[in-house]
């Protein structure tokens, strides 16, 4: 483990997804997927329309 906190810069990071492309659902649906160590979230609404695959 690095303690040191002057070893690496470090910059906040963000994905924003300027418009909707139904086309390309299925891989922001991977790109926007969330995880907080222990339970994966997705990103995209798991009921309704529109969807890739039904979560």
């Amino acid at each position: 483990m690095i303690t040191t906190s002057n070893c690496f810069d470090c910059e906040p990071w963000a994905i924003h997804e300027s418009r909707l492309d139904l086309d390309l659902l299925g891989q922001t649906e991977s790109i926007f997927a969330l995880s907080n160590g222990h339970i994966g979230w997705r990103a995209n609404l798991d009921e309704g329309e529109p969807h890739v695959i039904a979560g």
